[in-house]
């Protein structure tokens, strides 16, 4: 009876560890990014291309896991959603520093177009959680940030 009791003290633990555990999902980051595009009035979002990040920004596409790069067709906005899976890519502090300086540039240009704009973005910054690289510029920051923290691993 005593082992009994044991055992089903041991279980018990057991259960109660793994209803704790958060499930682990396979989400890509276009997924991430058609919740975000679903749930968030974006200003005239458009996703660079491949060229765009490797010419314009010297970021090596074809070395990233996964990326997504967006931003606002509209001039006068500064809203940007960066998110990358790092995964596997061993030049990330080169990637970091490239990034930081990209959004410095954004900042510093909406400054002088909109001050407006700038005064939603000015204290964003690059975020790294596990092997993913997220920025977001933009007047719904909180809400785009809550939806790429809570779908990334």
């Amino acid at each position: 009876m005593k082992h009994l009791k044991l055992l089903s003290i041991f279980l018990l633990c057991l259960l109660l560890i793994s209803c704790n555990k958060k499930e682990e999902t396979n989400i890509t980051l276009n997924e991430i990014y058609n919740k975000i595009t679903k749930e968030v009035a974006l200003d005239e979002a458009i996703t660079m291309p491949d060229s765009y990040l490797q010419n314009n920004l010297g970021i090596p596409t074809n070395e990233l896991k996964e990326y997504i790069y967006s931003i606002s067709d509209n001039p006068y906005s500064a809203e940007t959603i960066i998110i990358i899976n790092t995964s596997g890519y061993d030049k990330v502090e080169e990637l970091k520093d490239t990034l930081n300086m990209v959004i410095e540039n954004i900042k510093f240009e909406i400054e002088n177009y909109n001050k407006e704009e700038y005064d939603y973005v000015y204290a964003s910054k690059l975020k790294q959680k596990n092997d993913y690289l997220y920025a977001v510029l933009s007047r719904n920051e909180e809400e785009i940030l809550k939806i790429i923290e809570d779908n990334i691993n």
